[in-house]
């Protein structure tokens, strides 16, 4: 749990995905939260967050943690580390620098005995640290993100957006190119893509989270007729060319009558692909247009108001689309790339036909994932995996 103190606030004004990010203003301003029974600072540990300056004169604190503070500078515009404990001293400052109203991301780990501070994944300027600061865990454990006048009297407004914090070294998988577990607050229209390229997803029609059926979680996309989330698809790590590729997600129907659109990468009046509910009840996805059509199987039709895990999959030439683990009918010969043209648009939940229930865990990876019958995650998906 976070608590306020000052006058932070939510701001819509910037954000680096979802609606919104924290605002810390001038002054003792900042999120807390008591991270004792979480945190040993001799084991491995990774915080991740993003930070968007308005000043280079004067200094935004955007970070601490008891004995450690991470500011920016008022010269040269860099971040500094400053380590303070009953084991001595040391600065962690990236030779590389923040750029100003701009958002910047900052990455603060600690690998076996080396200890990284890196701005912008800009790794040839990181500053490292093996000093014997971090081999020893600490008694007060209250984490801050935002401006303290204990660490900086005089401060500059800072936005803080994104904070993941990990109390081991977290390595995403990089075919992972879209991850959105739809966890959030009931009737919010905030959706997280998990990523490594964050991807912002608007609301049409309605759609918003839902705590009152989700597959894994504490929610998961609830959608009616004409409503959807959208992304425009510039994206090159969505293009899928022509390699292998995995899109997975568990949907829950309670009308599956009204063929409706599940996913789609749509240019204009074509699909780049889509999966969707065909009027003779099975799943379909299609790609290429309509040149490739791959099918459900006929043992494992739509099911109204059952979760049921779906994902079509291309390997090599083959396509492939799997219901709760069973493969239908492959098709072969499916060649050539199925990237989409400029200004393409992904949709989740529906186009012109939406999906009546709900959508969970919905992920797409540049791998043929499945090449076999399977048995379908039994836990929510990781960045990890």
């Amino acid at each position: 749990t976070m608590t306020r103190t000052g006058t932070g606030t939510t701001s819509t004004a910037q954000f680096t995905e979802g609606s919104a990010s924290y605002l810390s203003p001038v002054g003792n301003n900042y999120l807390s939260t008591d991270a004792s029974n979480d945190f040993i600072w001799a084991s491995d540990f990774n915080i991740t967050f993003w930070f968007r300056p308005t000043s280079t004169t004067v200094s935004s604190v955007l970070f601490s943690f008891t004995d450690f503070a991470l500011k920016t500078t008022t010269s040269g515009s860099n971040i500094s580390l400053a380590i303070s404990g009953t084991h001595g001293s040391t600065t962690l400052v990236p030779t590389n620098t923040f750029t100003n109203t701009t958002w910047n991301k900052v990455v603060f780990k600690r690998v076996g005995s080396t200890t990284y501070l890196i701005l912008n994944d800009d790794t040839a300027n990181q500053a490292t640290t093996t000093a014997t600061q971090m081999t020893s865990s600490i008694g007060d454990s209250i984490l801050k993100f935002g401006n303290q006048t204990a660490i900086v009297a005089s401060t500059a407004a800072v936005n803080t957006d994104n904070i993941v914090v990990y109390k081991k070294i977290i390595t995403q998988n990089t075919n992972t190119v879209l991850l959105m577990s739809f966890n959030g607050i009931n009737n919010e229209a905030v959706f997280i893509d998990y990523s490594l390229s964050v991807k912002q997803f608007s609301a049409t029609g309605g759609a918003v989270l839902s705590t009152s059926n989700k597959k894994y979680g504490v929610s998961s996309l609830a959608v009616s007729s004409g409503s959807y989330i959208s992304a425009t698809a510039d994206y090159v790590n969505l293009d899928t060319g022509s390699s292998d590729f995995t899109i997975e997600c568990w949907c829950y129907m309670t009308n599956k009558s009204s063929t409706p659109y599940i996913m789609t990468l749509r240019d204009g009046a074509t699909h780049s692909w889509v999966l969707w509910g065909s009027g003779d009840g099975l799943f379909e996805v299609r790609v290429g247009g309509v040149n490739y059509q791959a099918s459900a199987p006929a043992s494992n039709p739509m099911i109204d108001n059952t979760w049921q895990h779906i994902a079509a999959v291309r390997s090599g030439t083959t396509l492939t689309l799997y219901v709760d683990g069973i493969a239908g009918t492959a098709v072969t010969g499916v060649s050539g790339a199925l990237d989409h043209a400029s200004g393409g648009v992904l949709r989740i939940g529906g186009f012109t036909n939406s999906l009546n229930g709900n959508i969970d865990d919905v992920r797409i990876t540049t791998t043929a994932r499945y090449t076999a019958n399977f048995t379908p995650p039994t836990s929510e998906n990781d960045i990890t995996s």
